[in-house]
């Protein structure tokens, strides 16, 4: 993350700084659409380094569901600790803050697991872990403007 910070020239120590070991926060913003009242997309990704403690896949995009929990609105969260490559989703919904909005609005979710590009290790041999996947996610993200605009995101593992 520290690397990120740095390639983007953003402050990552004293005051100021954007960094944080744990989590970060990225918005990304795009296009143009009419229907929105900023004239682009804008997605939310959250990222955390994770922790350990899952050995089974399930258990891997199981945490990395709950960050939902801990940030509610972002539209993709990444996991890393695990090294193994994932992707899951939710199609759920969110109450507008508009007065004038009278239902929910869909909202997708994905959740990604960020793989590694480390290979098997002498503390996986020893507590019997499988061997990691290696590589990273492609993320891509779009946006699909018109009568129903929507967000568009699409990973590949």
């Amino acid at each position: 993350m520290q690397e990120l910070i740095d390639d983007l020239g953003l402050p990552a120590d004293g005051k100021g700084s954007v960094y944080d070991p744990e989590a970060l926060v990225i918005k990304v913003a795009f296009g143009t659409d009419k229907n929105q009242h900023r004239g682009s997309f804008i997605y939310k990704i959250y990222f955390s380094h994770g922790w350990g403690g899952a050995r089974r896949t399930g258990a891997h995009v199981n945490k990395t569901e709950e960050l939902a929990a801990v940030v509610t609105n972002a539209d993709v969260y990444i996991l890393g600790h695990e090294h193994t490559l994932f992707v899951s989703r939710w199609d759920s919904g969110y109450i507008p803050d508009s007065l004038a909005a009278t239902e929910c609005k869909p909202m997708r979710q994905v959740f990604v697991g960020a793989g590694t590009f480390c290979r098997y290790s002498k503390f996986q041999k020893r507590v019997q872990r499988r061997l990691p996947n290696l590589g990273a996610p492609r993320i891509r993200l779009e946006g699909v403007s018109g009568h129903k605009s929507h967000k568009d995101i699409h990973v590949s593992i």
